[in-house]
């Protein structure tokens, strides 16, 4: 048998060559689609943030802590085991007062993996942060945001009371809330899902002024 017969004829190598640049160009651009949809909302929540309130209430000096612990708590989580992975997630509203009973809007969350449990309850890390709103039309020191990120620990009877205390650093400095470290306490009831918190955050008069705010918080868990 002629050698020749053994080759395959031109038209398959050129038609196996298009069909694989077809597939490569394909492939290209559905990473340029792709990075496209991951960068675009990137840029428009950079934009955002470069514009907004917040950025003008929290100058990148301030949040550079903010930053590292954030990144160091990202970090941690993604380590940890599924089941701390599947932990409680807290959400919270309430009205917080300082001095002379100056009041204004709060917001917290809190991530709640169980440490150990006890005979008439359990132990929880509680890692979170709270939002203050600035108060306008008040003679004090208090027209900034601030924001609290905490870690500290809660325990929750399983007749409902709940208790808990962290340490945390903020970000934005009014009179109520001066300078870290700041002291997070709590003290509450808890229906299932349903939690009614008192809460107390201070810096315990290491830096002055130190008013401090005291919140009353509606929270909702999730999981």
């Amino acid at each position: 048998m002629p050698h020749d017969t053994l080759r395959p004829p031109r038209r398959l190598h050129v038609a196996a060559a298009t069909l694989a640049r077809r597939r490569a160009d394909a492939a290209s651009r559905r990473w340029e689609k792709r990075g496209t949809r991951i960068t675009e909302p990137v840029g428009i929540i950079t934009d955002l943030l470069s514009t907004s309130r917040i950025a003008s209430r929290f100058p990148p000096s301030s949040m550079r802590p903010i930053t590292s612990l954030i990144a160091t708590a990202l970090l941690a989580c993604a380590t940890l085991p599924a089941a701390a992975q599947s932990a409680p997630v807290e959400i919270g509203l309430g009205a917080s007062a300082t001095r002379e009973n100056e009041t204004t809007l709060v917001a917290s969350v809190a991530w709640l993996p169980e440490w150990r449990r006890t005979e008439h309850g359990v132990l929880r890390w509680d890692v979170g942060a709270v939002y203050v709103r600035g108060r306008d039309n008040t003679r004090f020191d208090l027209s900034e945001d601030a924001g609290v990120f905490h870690g500290g620990a809660r325990y929750e009877r399983d007749n409902g009371f709940v208790a808990g205390f962290g340490v945390g650093v903020q970000a934005g400095r009014t009179s109520a809330l001066s300078g870290n470290p700041q002291f997070v306490s709590s003290i509450g009831w808890r229906w299932d899902r349903f939690a009614l918190l008192a809460r107390h955050i201070s810096n315990a008069s290491i830096k002055q002024p130190n008013d401090g705010e005291t919140m009353l918080l509606a929270t909702w868990r999730f999981r």
